[in-house]
């Protein structure tokens, strides 16, 4: 009886860390004390189903006495994060006192003045309009909400509230919970103890995030989210070594151009190939098609390649012809029709002259380029050797000289058949991979145009 009526005792004395609080700048369950501010960049990645690298978070933070004012410069595309963020805050009490946020079609202010929130918000070409604001209470702002992560108590269970204000979202009341402690496996691969605090922010962009909060040290050791069922999304912090090493692996061994030695061009033959583009994540779809026709004429030195793509339900429909020299694939000419919009274009060795509809183009290089057009094709050339790496430069009407990075993988297997896998990375913008048979055939192109969607190009005969 005695040890049922301690244990009572003991139940009735704990506190109870299921019971949901609101968190407000300066709560006592808020410990600040010890936290830092530092400034670093995360590396933003999935890490299932397959690895692949999504883009960089810079954070830039300053400390002026007790007032802390971050940075975030994020370009992460894929995953609808591209802008620049700037807060200032109160080391102590958590306490904001203004927001920055502006990205490629919208920009807002705030100040933050306890219960009372004041700024402007503008999306496009409309004029910014002011807000004068009186909340329940004194919020966080968004970019806070990691911070506030760290600094709650680190027990099983417990839950709390945290109201933030944007000028964009407005109000959102963020539910955090300490769901445990788990092992995380860094990228470098050392494993760390780390409270798991899940964040779950509601309405229109809103989602699930686990934060890894490192014991005792109250270090943010990484950022997941699962945009669906499947794909993990991590953020991590990384390394100036890390940076340096990625650059490395991005930057090219070899400087392709027309006429350099290095394509197997003689393995070039006449073909043509239908293609099923398809939509095969989130759901699986069969969204259009795309052919391609290849044209050597080795008596008069020149190949034509002729491409289409219909996809119906996007309203997309294109045709290209473009005759390059052969053996060397320097660009002779290219006519397009996309929707209606015509684009007419003459290559000689640096220069590129036509029409896009009325528009004239006139464009210059220091060197010799690919049309964009024949990538697949410059793919399919390319020595298959693992670790292999080489720039293919090309020309946009829009954009002007262009490069991929492209990388031999290594070998991978498609319904049984051996391929080799060759990344090819724009600078800026998701990854294409390319799936090619020992016979320097396409087995399979497939791209990820936003995080958690996957679509491919198969031979129809597939």
């Amino acid at each position: 009886m005695r040890s049922i009526l301690l244990a009572a005792l003991a139940l009735v004395a704990a506190p109870s860390f299921a019971q949901d609080v609101t968190l407000r700048p300066g709560h006592s369950d808020l410990t600040t004390t010890g936290l830092t501010f530092e400034s670093h960049v995360e590396a933003v990645r999935i890490a299932q189903p397959a690895v692949q690298d999504l883009g960089l978070i810079t954070h830039q933070v300053t400390r002026d006495g007790n007032t802390i004012t971050m940075n975030v410069d994020a370009n992460v595309p894929q995953a609808g994060n591209v802008g620049e963020t700037s807060i200032t805050f109160d080391a102590t009490t958590m306490a904001p006192m203004s927001r920055q946020r502006t990205t490629s079609g919208a920009s807002g202010s705030t100040t933050y003045d306890g219960d009372r929130v004041t700024g402007a918000y503008g999306r496009g070409d409309w004029a910014p309009l002011a807000f004068d604001i009186t909340l329940d209470g004194a919020v966080f702002t968004p970019e806070q909400v990691p911070l506030v992560a760290r600094a709650i108590p680190q027990r099983s269970g417990y839950q709390a509230t945290v109201p933030t204000f944007s000028a964009d979202r407005r109000v959102r009341d963020v539910a955090v919970s300490v769901e445990g402690q788990e092992e995380f496996t860094r990228t470098d691969g050392s494993t760390v103890t780390v409270w798991a605090v899940e964040a779950v922010t509601p309405g229109r962009g809103g989602g699930t995030l686990r934060y890894l909060i490192a014991d005792g040290t109250r270090e943010l050791i990484a950022t997941s989210f699962s945009p669906q069922e499947g794909t993990v999304v991590v953020t991590e912090p990384t390394t100036e070594e890390a940076l340096a090493a990625l650059e490395a692996a991005r930057t090219p061994g070899v400087d392709l151009r027309p006429g350099a030695d290095g394509l197997m061009v003689d393995a070039l033959e006449d073909y043509t190939e239908t293609y099923t583009v398809k939509v095969v994540a989130p759901m699986q779809q069969d969204i259009g098609t795309a052919t391609r026709t290849l044209t050597v004429d080795r008596e008069a030195g020149t190949a034509t390649l002729e491409t289409t793509l219909e996809i119906a339900m996007a309203g997309q429909n294109q045709t290209e012809t473009t005759v390059v020299a052969y053996p060397s694939l320097r660009p002779i000419s290219s006519t397009s029709d996309n929707n209606g919009e015509t684009v007419e274009l003459t290559y000689s060795e640096t220069d590129v002259t036509g029409m896009r509809g009325e528009e004239a183009i006139d464009q210059s290089f220091d060197e010799p380029v690919f049309d964009s057009s024949w990538l697949q094709e410059v793919v399919r050339l390319l020595p298959f050797e693992e670790g292999y790496r080489a720039s293919f430069k090309s020309v946009t009407t829009r954009e002007g000289e262009t490069a991929f990075g492209l990388e031999v993988v290594g070998q991978d297997e498609i319904d049984g058949m051996t391929v080799w896998h060759v990344r090819a990375q724009p600078t800026e913008g998701p990854p294409v991979s390319f799936f090619v048979t020992p016979e320097r055939e396409l087995a399979r192109m497939e791209m990820q145009p936003q995080v958690g969607v996957t679509i491919q190009f198969v031979p129809a005969e597939m």
